[in-house]
C-alpha cells in the first residue's frame, strides 16, 4: 500500500531509484502487510487481515472479500517449493477499490 503524497508534493525525487518514472511511490513510503501464509494445509492470516474473509484456494489463489477501500494496492504472491526450483516464483496483481457499497 502506498499513501497519496501530501498536498502539493509528488513522488519522484532522489529517493526514487534510477529509471523509476516520476510519480512512482518510493519503497520507503510503502506499507507492507502480510495477507496470509500457507504451509501445507495450514493457513495463517496476517494481523491486519484477521477476522476478514481471506482464503487461499488451490495452491496459491488468494480470495479477499468483501474488499474495502484500504485494500487497494499491489499484491505480491511468492511461492516457495522444494519440488520446483525453476521458473518464476512471484506474481504481482494490483487491486483498485473504487468505493464501498
Amino acid at each position: 500500500f502506498c499513501p497519496s503524497p501530501a498536498a502539493g508534493d509528488t513522488w519522484g525525487g532522489p529517493e526514487n531509484p534510477p529509471g523509476d518514472p516520476p510519480g512512482t511511490c518510493p519503497d520507503s513510503a510503502r506499507t507492507v502487510r502480510i495477507v496470509a501464509t500457507k504451509q501445507g494445509d495450514l493457513v495463517t492470516l496476517g494481523d491486519f487481515y484477521r477476522g476478514r474473509a481471506v482464503t487461499i484456494r488451490g495452491g496459491a489463489e488468494l480470495s479477499l472479500g468483501p474488499a474495502a477501500w484500504g485494500d487497494s494496492g499491489l499484491y505480491v504472491c511468492t511461492v516457495t517449493s522444494t519440488q520446483d526450483l525453476q521458473g518464476n516464483n512471484e506474481a504481482v496483481a494490483e487491486l483498485v477499490v473504487l468505493g464501498e457499497t
